[in-house]
Parts: C-alpha cells; structure tokens; sequence
C-alpha cells in the first residue's frame, strides 16, 4: 500500500506530539522527573525575610480558603506571627483527622482546597502535599512561609522530603517546622532554620541537635518510620520561590523558561556547593524538553516549504524523498572474480 509522504509525515508530527504532550503530563502528574532549572543562592540571602515562598492566589481565594479552614479549626484573629503559634497551628491540623496509612496516596496536587478535603477524608497526604497544605493555611493567616525541599540528590525526584518553614517575627529568623513528622529542631535553647541544621549535619554536630515534637497528634507519621535517616538527605538543600494551583508556564518545557519556577540550591558558607551536577542536570532537562518540539518544528518547516527549496537548488531532480530510497540494479553478469 503506497502512503503519500505528506500524510506520512503529518503522521510522524502527530505521533512525535502525542509523546511529547503525554511525557509533560505524566511527570507533571506523577513527578516521572526533576523538571525544572536549578540556580544557586547564597546563605545570606537565604537568610532574608524576602527568601520567602509566593504563592500566587488572589485575596479571595484565600479568604474562602481562611473561613474553609476556620470550620475545622480553632484559629485566633490576630497573630504575632511567631514560631509558637505557627506550630499551635501545625498541631491542630494534624487533629483534624486520622491518616489512613493503607489509603489512597495523594501527590501533585497544589489546590488548597482539594488538599484540605484530602486531610479530612483521612487520605494519605504526601509529605510534599502536607507541607504545601500547612504553607497555605499559615499563608492565608499572614506567616511569611517557604517550601524547602532536601534530597540526596538533584537528579532523584523520589528520595527526598519536603516541609516548612517559617519567618519569626520576634526572632528575625527562619525556622523549621515540618508538619509530616510534627517535628522542628533546636540548638541549644535556639530554634534552627534548614540552613544552619545542615551546617550542623555537614560539622557532623549531631549530638547539638535536639529534636521537639509537637503534641501528640492523630495525622502525623512517627519520625522512627521515616524510610531513611532524616539527615541523611540533607545533601542538597533548596526552596521553591513560587507556588500556586495551577497555570500554564508551570508545565514543562514552559515552566523552563520562567524564573518563577526555578529551584533555589542554598550554597552554604561554610560548604559552598562543588561539582557540575546543576550543569548537567539543566542539559538533560534541555535536551528532554527540547528535543522533540525542534524536530517537529524542523520537520513541519521541510513539509511546508519543500516547493521553496527545491527552486532554490534549481535542480528538478532535487527531491525530499526521505521515505523513497532509490534503487540499483544488481546483475551477476557484470561480477567478475
């Protein structure tokens, strides 16, 4: 059966399209891979009050969030905006109901709202999923927050853990709490931020770490059940500057190209960051996000402008005959030994 190569192509183009748009949905849906741009920050800046997460949801939409929220929890009008009460809020989250560890698992999904019936239906929230959760309710009661994120590795979308922290008004300083585990540390007598418990994790200062638990809640995962030691996946530290329900420029390869959605890699003072892994990774996610949109563009020019460049060579034996091989004649007659 003889196929025109113009329906063949347009074939191969919609085929190349159909992996392509199935790819971005699958690892924007499953997180299949790490796909966005890494950049570094120092510590110093990390250490600002402006190194927070935005989240960009209007006004409205936090309000009718807030009052969601406040039908299932007890929550003051006015706050200071300490780590205190950010943690009395961690606590009564977890208690609005029990987490069925045999139930469905709930990943990638930014909606505040969705997230909020997921935790009162007692679905299994994932730790990324519980920390955007609590970001949103802190956020909509006016905590300064950001989404941190350690991993053993920038090129493993799964080994990692994510959760909060908070700016303190009082103490002008960030500090953890991580409402999987219910949990945030200290040094001393002083709350720690993720930046200067990793110093102390990299010094191997371990024995200055106190973990605090929060109350006794009924959602929380104990840290003893954590797959991994906790600070062992404290290779690679980072925090995402932006996060909202859902917009376009967040899908791949869009989501390459905006500054928005960068990942912050916090370079420490006293271990600053080695190696080319940020390099390498950002051209592999270049090569995955690129390649095949380049060779449907490329393709889609050669159909739509063959007549052009064949004139242009001024050969009318010029074809683009990609798919029609030509053929020799073979005769045992003109073989010699």
């Amino acid at each position: 059966m003889y196929v025109k190569k113009s329906v063949f192509i347009t074939f191969a183009l919609v085929f190349i399209l159909l992996v392509e748009i199935g790819f971005i949905i699958a690892s924007r849906c499953f997180n299949v891979l790490t796909l966005s741009k890494y950049r570094k920050i120092s510590q110093s800046e990390f250490r600002l009050e402006t190194s927070n997460t935005s989240f960009g949801f209007s006004k409205e939409i936090m309000s009718s969030f807030l009052l969601k929220v406040r039908e299932k929890i007890n929550l003051k009008e006015n706050f200071d905006y300490t780590f205190e009460e950010a943690r009395e809020i961690r606590e009564k989250l977890l208690n609005i109901s029990v987490r069925d560890f045999n139930g469905e698992r709930v990943s990638g999904i930014n909606d505040p709202f969705i997230l909020l019936d997921d935790l009162i239906s007692g679905k299994y929230l994932l730790c990324g999923e519980m920390a955007k959760l609590y970001a949103y309710v802190l956020h909509s009661v006016g905590f300064k927050v950001r989404l941190m994120t350690v991993t053993r590795s920038i090129f493993d979308s799964w080994d990692k853990h994510t959760f909060v922290e908070i700016w303190d008004v009082k103490r002008k300083k960030w500090i953890i709490s991580d409402p999987t585990f219910n949990i945030s540390f200290k040094n001393d007598s002083s709350y720690l931020s993720s930046d200067e418990l990793y110093d102390l994790i990299h010094m191997g200062k371990f024995e200055s770490i106190k973990v605090e638990h929060g109350k006794l809640s009924s959602y929380e995962i104990p840290l003893e059940e954590f797959y991994i030691s906790y600070y062992s996946l404290f290779d690679n530290l980072y925090y995402v500057p932006y996060k909202n329900r859902l917009e376009i420029s967040e899908f791949p390869p869009f989501r390459w190209f905006d500054k928005r959605f960068d990942i912050l890699l916090v370079e420490s003072n006293r271990f600053p960051i080695r190696g080319s892994s940020i390099l390498i990774q950002d051209f592999l996610m270049f090569f995955v996000l690129l390649f095949n949109p380049t060779l449907i563009v490329i393709a889609t020019l050669l159909l739509i402008f063959q007549k052009i460049i064949i004139k242009i060579f001024h050969k009318k034996e010029f074809r683009l005959n990609f798919f029609e091989p030509k053929h020799s004649t073979f005769r045992i007659k003109d073989f010699k030994i």
